[in-house]
Parts: structure tokens; C-alpha cells; sequence
């Protein structure tokens, strides 16, 4: 992708200054200048577009973007001043009397640019080293499917076998145990010894690149850019209601799972902070679902003190100002009961829940804040650290909002949710 950004932003980029610069067309020479200022304009604000997508940014890489912009902007810069130099070097007569004026201008331009492309520069690398924390805590567990750049198909498990070991099923050459390195796995036990190279980069939730391989004359063929795709396992049927948990900030782990209702070695989703989305959530026995879960932007995350289950870490933003929400979509129609823990680690710290299904708003309850500490306490009790409400589902269409509300301080936030079906 970088490669062809850069190819592509520097032949338009020197389009701008190419061939528009002959002292005998004083005309043409006019009207180059004028499409160099416009084309400055219009590059401009792409780079403003630019600027905004960086705050928007939620994947791994993106630092290339900003570096092949400013690479583009110094291959123009470079163009500039070689014209700048023969348009000095043409007789008086036949030079256009202002261009030497309109290069100088343009060559501020392109430095006000490149300064620009600098600032961006900062927040890219924040987000890919924010991205690259989120990759290092997705779980790499389950059914994958390998295809190697010969086009060879295979599918493989990966299993964890505890402090950072991977077995990796694939047949062959890049079958083993890897040690496993926030976003990367590399080989720590091949299946053959003599290969010890391999190294696989998590780039998304369920996509693994091979990144590093032994030498063609050890292996035989070059297995980089080797891809291992996380298979989806079978979406469970819509029309039955099923329980759903989620966890946000921090998993704690299976078997650590202590929310209200349910059994510690539940499935549970896990939304980290800054993430906004979640789609086919996993139901209570891991199965995927149609429910999807959309979250409103957040960027801060603390825990409770003393709790190491689904209620210690919380989600919220910093900016104190806006009331978190959370809307699921998909959750088949049916009768249901929904455990919202919401509270950060102060007394004062409690949110006022209030449950919407559709134009249908179910009331608001709050959690605690009577200026003690119980809220710490990991007996759970409604109105404490959770609220629960009973509520019923119509229509697939029918969205059900969940928002936290700022109470008794300046944040609001989410700790855990948990939907399960009511059967009586």
C-alpha cells in the first residue's frame, strides 16, 4: 500500500510542476503557475482530510502513510528548486518577468505542507502503538486457516498452552510452539529444529502475517507473506435469545468470570478502550451470534481496587463531558434481563443507567454513591455495582441502547454488561 501511495503522490505531485515552465510560452507558463497554486490548494486539504482520519485511526502501520506524504513533498520540493535554478539562468528577455516571485511562493507552500505532514507525524505513531497494545491481548485460540503464497490452502488450530506458548497445528515446515510477544509469535520449538526463523505479526483481531522465514536454500521456498485467517465458527440462529457478556478495559480470564449470573468459564467479549465496535458477539458457550455491540468514542480505562474479575476494570473518556453509550443490534425477539456494572473507583464515581429499546425507554436506575467505600466489596448487589432491568425485544430491527449517565462526578463509564434470555 505504501509503495503505491508513494508512486502515486509523487507523479501527481510532479505533474504539478512538469512541463509548464518554457520561457517562450509566457502564456503557458502563466497558466502552469496558476494550476501549481491551485493543485498546493487542493493538496492542501486532502492533507486536512488526512488529519482527520488520524484521530480516526484504529490499526496497525499507519505511520507509512504520513512518511510517504512527506517523502512525496520532498521529491516536489526538489523539482521546484531544480526549475528555480534554470528559470535564473534564461535570459531576461524570454524568462516570465514574475516567476522566479511565483517559485519562491510555491516553495513556501510546499514547506508549510511538509511541516504539516511533520505534525501528523506524532499521533500515528501513538495510535500504532496503542493499536499494537490492543493486538498483543487478542486471544489466538481456536480454528485458522493457513494459505501459503504458492496459493496452498490448509486449515490449522492454534492452542494456548499457558505463559505465552502457542501450539501452532499447521502441516509442515511452520508447525511448532512459539513464543508469543505482544502482536507476534515467533518459533521457539519447530517441529523441524533446524528452522528457527519463522515470526507471524498479528495485523487484526483475525488476520496473522508471516513475516520472517528461513533462507529459500534452507527451507526450499519463501514462506513470507503467508497468511493465517481466523475462521468464523458458526453463527448460532438468530430467532433464539442468547446470553451475551461483555467485559471492558481488561479480561480477566476464563475462569475468573464472576459476573451475577452465569459460570466462570463462560464466554465473555472483551471491548478494550478506545475501541467503538464489536460484530457477531460470542454467546455464553462461544459461539458466535448476530449480535453486534456499538460503543460510543472513549479513551481512558482505570480498575477497582481489591477486584480482579469482570467488575475491575472500567472504560471512560477524559474529556469529562459526554455520556457513554452502548447500543447491541441483532439480539433475537424475546424476553430479557440485563446486569449493567457501571461505577469507577471513587465513592463519588457512580452512573445513572438508563435502557432504551427502540422509542421505548425502560427508566433509569444509578449505582452507588452514599460517600462509603462498598462499592469496592465483591459481594455484588444490585444498586451497588450493577443495576438490572427486564425488557423485551420486539422485532430483529429493534435496537437496545444502554446509556451511562454522569452522576455523582464528571465521568461516566462501563465496568461489564451481561443480556440473558428470561425464560419465564
Amino acid at each position: 500500500m505504501t509503495h503505491t501511495l508513494k508512486s502515486l503522490l509523487c507523479i501527481s505531485l510532479l505533474a504539478l510542476v512538469a512541463g509548464t515552465m518554457d520561457a517562450d510560452e509566457p502564456t503557458r507558463a502563466r497558466r502552469g503557475l496558476e494550476a501549481h497554486r491551485e493543485s498546493n490548494v487542493a493538496l492542501r486539504q486532502r492533507l486536512e482530510r488526512m488529519a482527520e482520519s488520524v484521530r480516526q485511526l484504529q490499526q496497525v502501520g499507519r505511520p507509512d502513510l504520513a512518511q510517504a506524504v512527506a517523502e512525496g513533498m520532498e521529491s516536489v520540493a526538489q523539482e521546484l528548486a531544480s526549475r528555480e535554478r534554470r528559470a535564473s539562468q534564461q535570459e531576461p528577455a524570454t524568462s516570465e518577468p514574475n516567476e522566479q516571485a511565483e517559485l519562491s511562493q510555491l516553495r513556501e507552500q510546499v514547506r508549510q505542507l511538509r511541516e504539516e505532514v511533520n505534525s501528523l507525524r506524532p499521533p500515528l505513531d501513538r495510535e500504532r502503538r496503542d493499536a499494537t497494545e490492543r493486538l498483543g491481548k487478542v486471544n489466538l485460540e481456536g480454528v485458522w486457516e493457513l494459505t501459503l503464497p504458492a496459493g496452498f490452502v490448509y486449515e490449522t488450530r492454534i492452542a494456548n498452552l499457558g505463559e505465552g506458548i502457542y501450539e501452532v497445528g499447521v502441516p509442515g515446515n511452520l508447525a511448532g510452539l512459539y513464543q508469543r510477544q505482544g502482536h507476534k509469535l515467533t518459533v521457539k520449538e519447530p517441529r523441524e529444529p533446524r528452522l528457527t526463523e519463522f515470526v507471524w505479526e498479528l495485523r487484526s483481531n483475525d488476520l496473522m502475517l508471516l513475516v520472517k522465514a528461513p533462507p529459500v536454500a534452507k527451507v526450499g521456498s519463501d514462506y513470507r507473506g503467508a497468511l493465517l485467517r481466523r475462521k468464523q465458527s458458526a453463527v448460532s440462529a438468530p430467532n433464539k435469545p442468547q446470553s451475551i457478556n461483555i467485559v471492558f478495559g481488561r479480561d480477566p480470564g476464563k475462569g475468573n468470570y464472576d459476573g451475577v449470573v452465569g459460570r466462570p468459564r463462560d464466554t465473555w467479549n472483551l471491548l478494550d478502550v478506545g475501541q467503538t465496535s464489536l460484530k457477531q458477539l460470542r454467546n455464553h458457550k462461544g459461539r458466535a451470534t448476530t449480535v453486534n455491540l456499538k460503543v460510543s468514542e472513549n479513551d481512558g480505562e482505570w480498575g477497582i481496587e481489591g477486584q480482579d474479575g469482570v467488575y475491575h476494570a472500567y472504560i471512560y473518556h477524559n474529556c469529562r463531558c459526554v455520556d457513554l453509550e452502548a447500543v447491541f443490534s441483532g439480539l433475537a425477539p424475546g424476553r430479557y434481563e440485563i446486569y449493567v456494572y457501571a461505577h469507577g473507583d471513587a465513592p463519588d464515581q457512580n452512573a445513572e443507567i438508563e435502557l432504551a429499546v427502540g422509542a421505548e425507554v425502560y427508566g433509569r436506575k444509578s449505582t452507588l454513591n452514599d460517600g462509603s467505600w462498598d462499592y469496592r466489596s465483591r459481594k455484588f448487589a444490585e444498586g451497588v455495582q450493577y443495576v438490572r432491568f427486564e425488557f423485551a425485544v420486539e422485532q430483529n430491527s429493534q435496537p437496545v441502547k444502554v446509556t451511562s449517565r454522569r452522576a455523582g462526578s464528571v465521568y461516566s463509564m462501563f465496568n461489564a454488561i451481561q443480556i440473558v434470555p428470561l425464560t419465564k
